[in-house]
């Protein structure tokens, strides 16, 4: 009887630490966590399109140049997609995490897509801490514009590659379909791990308040 009252007891103390924990981390934090914001069904049609399309760039159809070189041959554009069914997903997918953003930071601005990419990460790949739209310093950077920003896991059956903000001290683990959203300032320093093991694919996403940035994917989004 009191071996059965203690492991009662054991297990209602872990669960109660398991929930404030995860009442900590994802209810009350300062960024969008949405698990299975995208069914399994639309990850697979996105990783299969990136797949046999990395050839191409996004907007001259000419092979990949990307501004950083490490994502060379990495990367499909929003803007190079040329299945229907594929772009009209994206846009979709787009403008429903604008809202979202829009909704969870109650922002009174407009929040637009700017940019929307697939993309590979092979074994060896990360990414350092970084905001996306400054230098490690603080200063502006080339895209400075951007307000906000996204990731979505478009797979998990890979080890490493996990998602991390510099001042917190947990990872975000793979899970297909999750959604990430958050500023795109130094409030929201960021990172990838290392992929050891599999390929991971991701859809990153970046947003302004201003129409007049990146006229061209506007254009496209409209059509």
């Amino acid at each position: 009887m009191i071996i059965k009252f203690y492991n009662n007891i054991k297990f209602y103390v872990i669960y109660y630490i398991y929930y404030k924990l995860y009442y900590i981390i994802f209810m009350n934090s300062d960024y969008i966590y949405t698990p299975n914001f995208l069914t399994s069904e639309e990850c697979n049609l996105l990783v299969d399109y990136l797949k046999t399309n990395l050839h191409k760039n996004a907007k001259s159809g000419k092979v990949d140049s990307n501004v950083n070189p490490r994502f060379n041959n990495r990367v499909v554009y929003y803007e190079g997609v040329d299945d229907p069914k594929i772009k009209s997903l994206m846009k979709r997918i787009h403008l429903d995490v604008a809202k979202k953003l829009k909704d969870f930071y109650k922002e009174y601005d407009e929040i637009l897509p700017e940019a929307t990419h697939l993309v590979k990460w092979p074994v060896g790949t990360s990414l350092g801490n970084h905001a996306d739209n400054a230098y490690e310093n603080g200063k502006p950077n080339y895209v400075s514009w951007r307000t906000y920003s996204a990731i979505i896991y478009l797979n998990d059956d890979y080890r490493g590659g996990e998602f991390y903000f510099k001042r917190l001290a947990y990872d975000l683990q793979p899970e297909k379909g999750l959604l990430v959203a958050f500023t795109a300032g130094m409030k929201h320093v960021h990172g990838v791990r290392e992929v050891k093991t599999g390929v991971r694919y991701a859809m990153p996403m970046w947003f302004v308040g201003d129409k007049n940035k990146d006229k061209a994917y506007q254009d496209s989004l409209e059509s």
